[in-house]
């Protein structure tokens, strides 16, 4: 899967990812590897740039699969500071190209 992230967040809310990156630029482009989570697999998806996964939830009952989970490498557009989101603690420098510094959870084990 691709997934595109655009420097706008949930509601609208303007800036959410960078304060000096302009509301609403495409800042990431990210391949999306559908799998499970192991500590061979986490070290190997990480050497290739998948440093960070998301849970995958029912759309019926919003319950998280099991299993799988999906794996994200996160390739910067353009030169910005990531600065807020979810998980502002990650604040760093990016430049275009693989950003393996993304919120990087690879190494947390996947506890459905």
């Amino acid at each position: 899967m691709i997934a595109k992230h655009f420097n706008t967040g949930p509601f609208g809310a303007p800036q959410w990812w960078s304060s000096d990156a302009p509301d609403g630029e495409l800042l990431y482009i990210a391949n999306v590897i559908i799998d499970t989570w192991s500590e061979e697999k986490a070290q190997n998806y990480a050497a290739r740039g998948y440093v960070h996964y998301h849970e995958l939830l029912s759309v019926e009952d919003g319950t998280l699969h099991p299993s799988k989970v999906g794996w994200f490498k996160h390739t910067a557009r353009t030169s910005f500071t990531l600065d807020g989101g979810p998980h502002p603690e990650f604040s760093h420098e990016v430049t275009p190209g693989i950003d393996s510094e993304f919120i990087p959870n690879y190494m947390m084990p996947y506890n459905p």
